[in-house]
């Protein structure tokens, strides 16, 4: 497995393999693609020689060669591979995006926003699918703060001029975490002034939030 351990969800995805291989009396090795750059997968693959390599994001692209253990399986996980003939076990980014608009219109919430650092595919799929129940609902969607960079002051600006109270998506944790530290900031109230939900329901970010964060 070339995965990065640093996620809940990987670990979740981790500990799910390791639970089944105890049973199925599979062996496991675990490559953290965060040290294991392309001219180390090889030799340690075709050491190993496994039936089946299980393929995170960020994977060096050694991993996604064909003539790598050709006899091999190769799954990604977490990561939309499908292109490159590799099936792929990745979340429903649709489905996370409507249960966030959903929970924050279930609490009376009549503005709902969105919020992401980089245009990534899973980020724009959540926000569009946030953004989708919004306009079903009739309830105001305002443009995304979506940008590579987000100083610190002109972000709490944008988080100023949302209508009180607003719901905003954070793409992901670790984003709707910073939405949290920005309106704290900001001197805004949350959850009273600004409503925040994240998705990936990563424990330890969560947690470390202040207030703890909603996730998907």
């Amino acid at each position: 497995m070339v995965l990065n351990s640093s996620g809940s969800a990987t670990r979740g995805v981790l500990l799910g393999f390791a639970e089944h291989a105890a049973g199925a009396q599979w062996v496991l090795e675990h490559l953290d693609f965060t040290w294991s750059h392309a001219r180390q997968v090889r030799p340690l693959v075709e050491e190993f020689m496994p039936d089946i390599i299980s393929i995170g994001g960020g994977t060096p692209q050694e991993m996604l060669s064909e003539d790598l253990l050709p006899a091999a399986t190769r799954v990604g996980m977490g990561v939309d591979l499908t292109a490159r003939g590799i099936p792929s076990v990745v979340p429903d980014d649709v489905a996370a995006g409507q249960l966030a608009a959903e929970h924050l219109l279930e609490r009376g919430l009549r503005s709902l926003a969105s919020f992401g650092f980089e245009p990534t595919d899973w980020g724009l799929t959540r926000a569009s699918a946030f953004a989708e129940v919004a306009r079903q609902a009739e309830v105001a969607y305002l443009a995304r703060g979506n940008c590579d960079q987000t100083p610190a002051e002109p972000f709490q600006e944008w988080l100023k001029q949302l209508p009180r109270p607003t719901g905003i998506l954070g793409c992901c944790d670790l984003w709707a975490r910073h939405v949290v530290c920005q309106a704290r900031l900001a001197q805004l109230r949350v959850p009273e002034d600004i409503a925040v939900i994240g998705v990936d329901n990563d424990d330890l970010i969560c947690e470390m939030s202040q207030p703890p964060l909603s996730s998907v």
